[in-house]
């Protein structure tokens, strides 16, 4: 069904969202999205759904605004930390030696002395190994999934660096980068990342810096370029609505977010109406 009525574009960006929570569903309605229920179906299907909803928890809704606000730009930055640094550090150490520090240069260059594959190699060869980690825990009962995780990032991880085919630095650089994509609140926009991880890798490996600039430049027209119910990807940042930022990078208290966003362009303009009566005294 998501597949049917969502606008029909070539990406791999989620413009609908599922869920079994009542509580985000409702969120949504009063946000002025619409929710969908299939009978025999637990999850409700969201729309529109935009690139920055994807990065909106229901938990920030429980916690206090600055934690919130807190979290969800670690968001932002585990996203494009994913996507981009192992494509970085490839192009940095191939093609721009020099923007690396002298003392971490000689070490990269001695842990690699006695490697027989070039860099873009190595770390295509953890990322795919990653991958194949991810995927077979996600395959198990939980039990033997978390097992199957650790021996395969510990013992396997530990056995290919001491066996000279890779080096500490890749490991460190391509843990970091899954560690983050478990930051990520949407399965969905979890697997656009890991397909981006390895379009930078293949840009930064063949063109460098210039290639993942570039590369990144046509991600932005692509997203901008993307609707969801014929209504702009990127909304509220492209086209940008001061009055819609105040539940998109922040999360200001629910006594300052009484409007739902213009974006929608609702009948009903007001989210909710959170001021109380006053008691007349006896």
């Amino acid at each position: 069904l998501m597949q049917l009525i969502e606008d029909h574009h070539v990406t791999i960006f989620p413009r609908l969202t599922q869920t079994e929570r009542p509580d985000k569903v409702t969120a949504a309605l009063m946000q002025g999205s619409i929710a969908i229920l299939v009978d025999g179906s637990p999850f409700v299907t969201v729309g529109p759904s935009y690139f920055v909803s994807m990065f909106q928890i229901t938990d920030d809704y429980y916690a206090r605004p600055f934690i919130a606000t807190l979290t969800r730009i670690l968001r932002y930055i585990a996203f494009f930390a994913v996507i981009l640094v192992p494509g970085l550090y490839v192009a940095i150490s191939t093609y721009h030696q020099e923007m690396i520090p002298t003392v971490l240069l000689i070490t990269i260059i001695n842990q690699r002395s006695s490697n027989p594959f070039p860099t873009y190699i190595e770390t295509l060869i953890i990322l795919v190994l990653f991958e194949i980690i991810r995927e077979g825990s996600l395959r198990k009962p939980s039990v033997v999934g978390d097992s199957m995780t650790i021996v395969g990032s510990l013992i396997i991880g530990q056995t290919i660096v001491e066996a000279g085919l890779v080096s500490y630095i890749v490991i460190i650089i391509v843990s970091l980068t899954s560690i983050a994509a478990f930051i990520l609140s949407s399965s969905r926009l979890n697997n656009a990342t890991r397909i981006l991880t390895f379009v930078f890798l293949f840009l930064g490996t063949a063109f460098g810096l210039y290639g993942i600039t570039i590369g990144f430049i046509v991600l932005i027209l692509h997203l901008c370029s993307l609707t969801t119910f014929e209504q702009p990807y990127l909304a509220s940042m492209a086209p940008f609505n001061l009055h819609d930022q105040e539940d998109q990078f922040l999360r200001l208290p629910f006594s300052w977010m009484k409007y739902r966003p213009k974006i929608f362009k609702p009948e009903n303009q007001t989210r909710h109406n959170l001021e109380n009566p006053k008691r007349k005294e006896d």
